[in-house]
């Protein structure tokens, strides 16, 4: 399939839409897998659901394919360095919280974040190098924090 627009085009032109950084965190095998969420749409209010999309080859994406359920933590204003952690490395090892939820589970939430979402993987689908997740979400909190967002390519907050 050919692209109709060109993908540095593409990519000037999405700059221009604010989203809100995210990161994906799973424990699979002993280690706990992270990445940023990218491609980050929520689907529908009245079903919570979720779409992301995660690099196919990236440990997090594999980790999250067998364990079917992941943490989202929405980074808030003052988590750049959070991001950069994720960036420079598959895993995370300190920032980490596991509170338990509803039904026992506990996943690996990043701390101090704006928001942590449970999410159970629904279904996914192969999208050329990345892999396209549908999930339900179980459980959502919010906190009194400023969320980091990313405008124009560069981090600011709201």
């Amino acid at each position: 399939m050919k692209a109709t627009v060109n993908p540095r085009r593409f990519r000037q032109v999405i700059d221009y839409v604010a989203v809100g950084v995210a990161v994906i965190t799973v424990d699979s095998g002993g280690v706990t897998h992270a990445a940023p969420a990218a491609g980050l749409s929520f689907v529908q209010a009245e079903l919570p659901m979720i779409v992301v999309t995660l690099e196919r080859s990236a440990p997090v994406c594999q980790a999250v394919c067998i364990e079917r359920r992941f943490a989202l933590s929405v980074l808030a204003c003052d988590q750049a360095d959070v991001l950069g952690e994720v960036l420079a490395a598959d895993a995370m090892s300190t920032g980490i919280a596991r509170p338990a939820n509803g039904d026992g589970a506990e996943l690996p939430f990043v701390e101090d974040a704006a928001a942590h979402l449970d999410c159970r993987v629904v279904n996914w689908m192969g999208a050329f190098s990345h892999r396209v997740i549908l999930a339900e979400l179980q459980a959502a909190e919010t906190f009194d924090r400023g969320a980091l967002v990313c405008f124009r390519g560069e981090l600011t907050t709201l």
